[in-house]
């Protein structure tokens, strides 16, 4: 939390320096006109900002900072004026160059900035259609799973005219094999945090507009719970899709042509203390859908306006293992598919069939959520859970 922290801290020195630069040379003299413009710049560096701390890792920082942040900072400093003051004119030639010549400067380093950008992008879209980021396990388990079941063909795969989506959100595989893409209206899971924008996303996958075929691919971002991720979309892709195909390590998707029916049945609610461990009713049949409601304080509403609030962590346990998941709970509040847990793929496809055939998929058995030192004052101390 400390790292993160201070990548912001960083983020509003880098992002604010401009602004701060244009303050001291921009209005002057202070006029409506000069405010006005003023107010524009200010909105967007918080804008800006208010996008750029909500991802923290290694990779956006190196985009936010090395590729964007530092470069701004030279390309918008009076380098002339820097070089002309007493001290430093006195120990360089550096003050006799012309304006010129600094514009000309400039100009070169940004079109280097755009080319390091442009580099990186396809760096990152090899990688994503490369499946590095999926374990060769998961992968061996996935074809395992759709050899053993007769539906899965690739017979199965999508037709050259029929429209696609790729969820979670590796669109890099369907543009690099150029399908006719038709996307959700929040295109990337890890984007539709909460609930509103799932229910977005829900709605188009549910409707006449909705692609033909759909390429799974499993994945979540910051250590989230995967179906937490566009919520209410994994139980669209279970009513209004099922299983054809095994390509390229994806698990392929059809439209049904009606629905499957579902019926949701109450099972238990129930209140706990942060920390402590709940049980989870085991389900001999279906799945079992949670409803996990954790309030923030008015402090923390008034500080995510701003800045960010602490997320809190929920620890998962099954009969093979115990994890901890950043708990998004803008998501969980509406509701979310909790058990079977699914960890890749290969969890996906046995999500369709029935239990007794599941070996990759695993029911989740307890729970329970941790809250940070440093989120203290930001949550209250109970949370609802239903089930």
């Amino acid at each position: 939390w400390s790292s993160d922290v201070c990548s912001s801290d960083l983020g509003i020195l880098v992002g604010g320096l401009p602004l701060l630069q244009w303050m001291g040379r921009g209005l002057t003299p202070v006029t409506v006109e000069n405010l006005a413009r003023f107010a524009w710049l200010g909105a967007c560096q918080f804008l800006v900002f208010r996008h750029g701390i909500v991802r923290v890792d290694t990779e956006h920082l190196y985009e936010a900072f090395f590729l964007t942040g530092i470069p701004r900072i030279l390309l918008l400093l009076p380098w002339p004026s820097v070089f002309s003051l007493p001290w430093f004119s006195k120990t360089t030639a550096f003050s006799r160059v012309r304006p010129a010549y600094w514009t000309g400067t400039c100009l070169a380093l940004l079109v280097t900035i755009l080319a390091a950008s442009r580099t990186f992008l396809e760096q990152g879209i090899v990688r994503q259609i490369g499946f590095l980021g999926m374990p060769s396990r998961d992968a061996a388990v996935t074809r395992e799973v759709s050899q053993s079941t007769p539906v899965y063909s690739q017979a199965g795969a999508a037709g050259t005219n029929e429209s696609v989506d790729v969820f979670t959100s590796q669109l890099a595989y369907a543009i690099k094999k150029d399908m006719p893409l038709r996307n959700r209206p929040v295109i990337q899971s890890y984007s539709a945090y909460s609930k509103h924008l799932a229910e977005m996303n829900s709605t188009f996958l549910e409707s006449s507009a909705a692609p033909r075929t759909i390429y799974f691919h499993f994945g979540s971002v910051d250590y989230r719970y995967p179906t937490m991720e566009d919520s209410f979309s994994w139980r669209s892709l279970l009513t209004h899709y099922e299983p054809s195909a095994m390509r390229d390590d994806y698990l392929v998707l059809r439209r049904r042509d009606i629905p499957s029916a579902y019926e949701m049945t109450p099972l238990a609610t129930r209140t706990f203390r942060l920390g402590e461990i709940v049980g989870v009713p085991a389900v001999s049949e279906g799945l079992l859908w949670a409803e996990l409601t954790v309030r923030r304080t008015p402090l923390a509403r008034i500080l995510n306006l701003v800045y960010h609030v602490p997320k809190m962590t929920m620890t998962v346990s099954t009969r093979r293992s115990r994890r901890g998941f950043t708990l998004l709970d803008e998501t969980a509040g509406a509701g979310f598919l909790l058990s079977p847990f699914i960890p890749n793929t290969a969890s996906m496809a046995e999500v369709y069939q029935r239990k007794p055939l599941h070996t990759a998929t695993e029911d989740v058995v307890s729970l329970s959520i941790v809250r940070p030192p440093e989120a203290a004052g930001m949550y209250e101390s109970e949370a609802k859970l239903k089930f």
